[in-house]
């Protein structure tokens, strides 16, 4: 009973940290909200959403105004004939300052284990695009490994 009730207290914290966003970036950038909203949502849309199909799942990307100066980005995973799953795997918010805006990205932690878990690292992406370098960056393989995407 005891080793049963330590396992299940094992998959409640492993399932608790893999579905917990953790906050991997938080940059500053001259341009308003607005703009920078406009650039990574058609840099995260043409880098990363994918189509799906019977024998991958694909990555459905959204943007979307939450108010007048905050905008958010998400990605999700979408599954063949099931539809989009609920929990983004990377969240970008941009909040309007007085001197441009601030751009934080939360990465759903993946593949936790005892050690702990660790991120996409897409945040990169974001932070490339930010200062002007629109290339898409091969993240099929970061996908693979965390089983998003494929």
């Amino acid at each position: 009973m005891k080793i049963v009730l330590g396992c299940l207290v094992l998959v409640a914290i492993l399932s608790a940290c893999s579905t917990t966003p953790i906050r991997v970036a938080s940059i500053k950038t001259p341009g308003s909200a607005q703009q920078t909203y406009n650039l990574v949502n058609s840099q995260a849309e043409k880098c990363w959403q994918t189509e799906v199909n019977p024998v991958r799942k694909g990555i459905q990307v959204s943007g979307r105004p939450l108010a007048a100066s905050q905008f958010v980005v998400r990605a999700y995973p979408i599954h063949w004939g099931a539809g989009v799953e609920h929990k983004a795997f990377i969240t970008v918010t941009i909040d309007q300052t007085t001197e441009g805006s601030v751009v934080t990205i939360d990465e759903g932690a993946h593949a936790c284990t005892l050690t702990g878990c660790h991120t996409l690292g897409l945040a990169d992406d974001v932070r490339h695009w930010i200062v002007g370098d629109l290339s898409c960056k091969d993240i099929k393989w970061i996908l693979t490994r965390e089983q998003i995407g494929i």
